[in-house]
């Protein structure tokens, strides 16, 4: 509703301040960022009924529809133009898991969109910074007194970037390589709209970058290509590491239910491959099994062969190791 200009129900009982405030807002209601301390919050509200279609709407949005139109028995009809949405979400690694292992997100295109900033492996040296140090801001202000404004009830109008021949040979190269000559097996699958969305990604950056340069045009030259496939690339890495770190967090979930599972057991002589199956219904069995085999491997658990009470082959339950 904010997104279409629409008057909030309480626009009379505002204040002044309030309502020119609403008013400055409305000029451009249909752009917005959006920063998000926990986007793990919204990912997990997303499945609720009153959030249907959230997600769809998000995707439609950053690939900034023209023309959005949706009705509803409690709005009525709400029609959004010249949508755009960018979003900063921050989250750890823990609470995300969920939902950066959602076959789902990754396939309709909701991950690939983002940029996945993930923390390396080495812990950084401990600093404070004393320093108080301003951003440089000029170049943003610059940028921003030179763009358009708009005045509701006229939208606002995008500038137009153009890209030389060179820059745009470079950019066709690494599309290609990005969105068909990297793709292989040895990638995970989830990771393959990553990639075909990269070389969108650096178009956007390198859109900025000449932004940032702007002359008489805005104008994409090696240069901004360059810097912006730098950044991209930065970026092609971290997904991965995301991944990595969503996969040893679901893994080390998976680890500990065994072990409370095993610890719990008043089964004598320790719980069968069976009993866990059983347990975890919902998960395949090889992935228990060879999840009990690193943890056997660690000397957390211990194999023990068990005398059926009949006339049979012994059976292989799992106990706790003695091993701290």
């Amino acid at each position: 509703s904010d997104m279409a200009g629409n008057e909030p129900t309480n626009l009379k009982d505002m204040s002044e301040k309030d309502r020119e405030l609403w008013k400055q807002e409305r000029n451009f209601c249909a752009q917005r960022g959006i920063i998000l301390d926990e986007l793990s919050g919204l990912m997990a509200s997303s499945n609720r009924d009153y959030n249907a279609g959230l997600i769809e709407a998000f995707l439609r949005f950053y690939d900034c529809d023209d023309l959005y139109r949706r009705s509803t028995r409690s709005q009525g009809r709400i029609v959004v133009r010249k949508s755009y949405i960018t979003m900063i979400g921050a989250s750890t690694p823990a609470a995300m898991s969920l939902h950066l292992s959602n076959d789902r997100l990754w396939s309709m295109g909701w991950w690939p969109r983002f940029a996945l900033l993930a923390p390396g492996n080495d812990r950084p040296l401990w600093s404070e910074n004393r320093e108080k140090t301003e951003a440089p801001l000029g170049p943003l202000i610059n940028l921003y007194n030179r763009l358009p404004q708009a005045k509701w009830p006229n939208f606002p109008e995008p500038k137009q970037a153009k890209m030389t021949p060179d820059a745009e040979l470079l950019w066709k190269q690494y599309s290609k390589a990005l969105s068909y000559d990297m793709l292989t097996p040895d990638i995970d699958d989830k990771l393959w709209g990553a990639y075909g969305r990269l070389p969108i990604h650096a178009l956007k950056v390198a859109i900025l970058f000449a932004a940032l340069d702007w002359q008489k045009e805005i104008i994409i030259d090696i240069p901004q290509l360059v810097r912006a496939i730098r950044v991209t690339e930065k970026w092609r890495a971290s997904a991965h590491q995301a991944l990595l770190m969503t996969d040893d967090t679901e893994y080390s979930k998976l680890q500990r239910r065994i072990l409370r599972l095993i610890g719990r057991s008043t089964e004598k002589g320790g719980v069968s491959f069976r009993d866990i199956c059983r347990s975890m219904s919902h998960l395949p069995p090889k992935l228990l099994e060879d999840t009990l085999n690193q943890l056997v491997s660690s000397e957390r658990i211990t194999i023990v062969l068990c005398k059926p009470p009949a006339q049979g082959r012994p059976v292989v339950k799992y106990t706790m190791s003695n091993v701290p």
